[in-house]
């Protein structure tokens, strides 16, 4: 019988690298098993470059058979993380997660207005993610963050509540503009009392004068 991967040549076990160094040492066939049709090959060490189409000829006595496959390299992503900022406006909402290939789906659900998600690759070839999004509160809300990494089926769910601010946190920007100019508009007030005041007292010592 005789076998055969393609990109690596492999003829009963005997395997040649002349036009595939890359895999040196990282193959493995399982000779016992040849004779009984298992004519798999073991990968060791996967790198994102391994990523491709591969295929495997068979030949015996009773002629030759071929298959393709498409291999997917993969990892799986950490537990993400969920952090909230609160802001005088409301809450910025930031979702992430990292260690993980290929780039996963990222869906927010029960928010208003659009997301910001960024996607890095690490110095390992993984990726880190952020996604963050910014929400105004009138009333309590519910908010859901789904990361999902279909070649692997993995998915996260993280679920949010959150409740609006204080008042005092979320008064509209006029009036908070108002509020500033209420302790300028009292110093000027203060200044034109004191020269007023001033300019009183200068008359009265000089009507005194007058009158000796």
């Amino acid at each position: 019988m005789e076998n055969q991967w393609w990109s690596t040549v492999i003829t009963m076990g005997e395997i040649s690298w002349k036009d595939s160094v890359v895999y040196k040492g990282r193959t493995h066939l399982f000779e016992d098993q040849l004779t009984v049709g298992n004519a798999s090959l073991r990968l060791s060490g996967v790198q994102l470059s391994d990523q491709g189409p591969y295929t495997c000829d068979v030949t015996d006595e009773q002629g030759s058979t071929q298959e393709k496959l498409q291999l997917l390299v993969a990892a799986p992503y950490d537990e993400p993380r969920i952090s909230i900022q609160a802001t005088c406006d409301g809450f910025v909402v930031t979702f992430s997660a990292s260690q993980g290939f290929p780039q996963p789906e990222v869906v927010w659900k029960g928010v208003m207005g659009s997301t910001n998600t960024t996607m890095e690759l690490d110095s390992k070839g993984l990726y880190e993610l952020e996604s963050e999004v910014t929400l105004r509160l009138n009333s309590t809300l519910t908010v859901t963050a789904e990361l999902r990494l279909r070649v692997l089926d993995q998915s996260f769910t993280k679920y949010l509540t959150l409740h609006p601010p204080p008042v005092c946190c979320v008064m509209p920007a006029e009036q908070r503009s108002r509020l500033l100019m209420y302790p300028l508009l009292l110093t000027l007030l203060g200044l034109v009392l004191l020269l007023s005041w001033k300019r009183s007292e200068q008359e009265t010592k000089k009507d005194t004068k007058t009158e000796e």
